[in-house]
């Protein structure tokens, strides 16, 4: 089932990210956050997954960090 979830919610998060949707950034946030959780409590059953969950952090960070920096505004 979590399988499914993290599959659909990537393609909607995918498209939502590309067409520069608000809900595209919540479900891809939603999806990074569900995989962290899945893998780090859950890591008998998924294995070491510890480069992934690094990778989703990173992105993560990378986002706050781009979204807090002013866009200027064209004239």
């Amino acid at each position: 089932m979590l399988g499914l979830f993290l599959l659909l919610g990537d393609l909607v998060a995918a498209f939502g990210l590309w067409e520069n949707k608000k809900f595209g950034i919540r479900i891809f946030q939603t999806i990074a956050f569900s995989q962290i959780i899945a893998y780090t409590i859950f890591k008998s059953y998924f294995g070491n997954q510890t480069p992934l969950v690094v990778v989703h952090f990173t992105t993560i960070l990378f986002y706050f960090i781009t979204s807090q920096i002013p866009v200027p505004e064209e004239q």
